[in-house]
């Protein structure tokens, strides 16, 4: 594989073996997580991050409203604050 990596002008076998074991998770000959899956989970992972982060973004706004202090929610308009 090092003559290989050389022909191919690859810097080295072990750049060349990491690419040929990926392509073969790819095509399914060898068990492992493929470059699509690994892509998905790392999409996946930037997506919860950033809804983490709008959370708790939507708690701190939501704690800082008169509402959160009373522990109530807010009146509806058009009706009556108190119930009979």
């Amino acid at each position: 594989m090092k003559v290989d990596a050389a022909n191919l002008g690859i810097g080295s076998a072990e750049t060349m073996r990491t690419w040929v074991r990926k392509a073969e998770v790819d095509a399914g000959r060898r068990p492992g997580v493929t470059s699509e899956e690994a892509a998905e989970i790392k999409r996946l992972r930037a997506e919860n991050a950033e809804l983490r982060r709008a959370n708790e973004l939507l708690k701190a706004a939501s704690a800082s409203t008169p509402y959160a202090a009373k522990n109530r929610t807010p009146p509806v308009p058009g009706r009556s604050a108190t119930r009979s």
